[in-house]
């Protein structure tokens, strides 16, 4: 009897340990979620297909099969192509820009001269020995693409070495900037005469600034950021800010003659003496 009894209690202890097991299997496959199965690398000849038809319904090939749609030669198709991607390609950089300024926790001269030096980065990286030699026959030939290519680089290093010359405080808060930081940069750096280098990168800073702030309002009112600079140019002459009225109505004064100048209201700081329906500008 003590016998049977012991091998009913073993057989049970058996089920009651099976059935834990079961559940505890069971719970577990309910609760783990299943790993989706990994897609099969595609093979180096569906790549080179899936490449082609990319390449062949972008914006480039499209333009080059209208312009031979049109009746055009195959130079005026190649032509239309290179356009075409130039402007895709400025497209691209645009709105690569825009999302890395909307990013950033602020924009002062530090980030400015960072992206600067980020394009003299990609100047640098993207002249290979072949586009040299490419420069300097169009250079034998008569050309100006490399003479030009080289102010440019000169310029954006001018304009580092400028904000290298600022305090920290002048970088941090750019409109600090007066005549006489102007002259301090101008004798360090042995500009001359000519400070019209400072004042250009100056607003070309504060326009991005303002840009990037009208994008900020943009994104947290709902709307979507613009793609192209003909968009955003638009849309902020549409919906402006008080610093983009601000920026445009400087340079709209910077652009006139002397003599609409003096037609202002207030010009160089006091009230025209004139009659006020010719002082006010229009």
């Amino acid at each position: 009897e003590l016998h049977r009894l012991r091998s009913r209690l073993a057989s049970m202890l058996v089920r009651r340990a099976g059935l834990a097991s079961c559940r505890r299997w069971a719970v577990r496959s309910l609760c783990t979620p299943t790993t989706p199965p990994t897609p099969p690398t595609p093979t180096i000849s569906e790549r080179i297909q899936d490449r082609i038809a990319e390449q062949a319904t972008s914006a480039p090939s499209l333009a080059f099969d209208a312009a031979r749609r049109r009746g055009g030669g195959f130079g005026d198709a190649v032509a239309a192509m290179r356009e075409k991607k130039k402007q895709v390609d400025k497209e691209d950089a645009f709105a690569a820009n825009t999302q890395h300024l909307i990013k950033l926790p602020k924009f002062t001269m530090s980030e400015f001269r960072e992206m600067l030096q980020e394009s003299l980065d990609k100047q640098e990286a993207g002249m290979s020995y072949l586009n040299k030699a490419r420069l300097k026959l169009d250079t034998m030939r008569g050309g100006s693409t490399e003479t030009m290519i080289d102010g440019q680089v000169a310029k954006v290093q001018t304009q580092i070495d400028i904000i290298n010359q600022m305090t920290p405080c002048e970088v941090d808060r750019p409109a600090l900037i007066g005549y006489l930081e102007r002259e301090r940069i101008t004798l360090a750096l042995g500009l001359g005469s000519d400070k019209r280098i400072i004042g250009d990168m100056l607003e070309q800073q504060e326009m991005m600034a303002m840009q990037r702030q009208w994008t900020i309002r943009e994104v947290l009112q709902g709307r979507g950021v613009p793609v192209t600079n003909e968009e955003a140019r638009i849309r902020m002459g549409n919906s402006p800010t008080k610093w983009y009225v601000k920026v445009m109505r400087r340079m709209q004064i910077k652009n006139m003659t002397f003599k609409d100048r003096r037609k202002l209201w207030m010009y160089n700081g006091k009230k025209n003496k004139r009659a006020k329906d010719t002082a006010r500008w229009k």
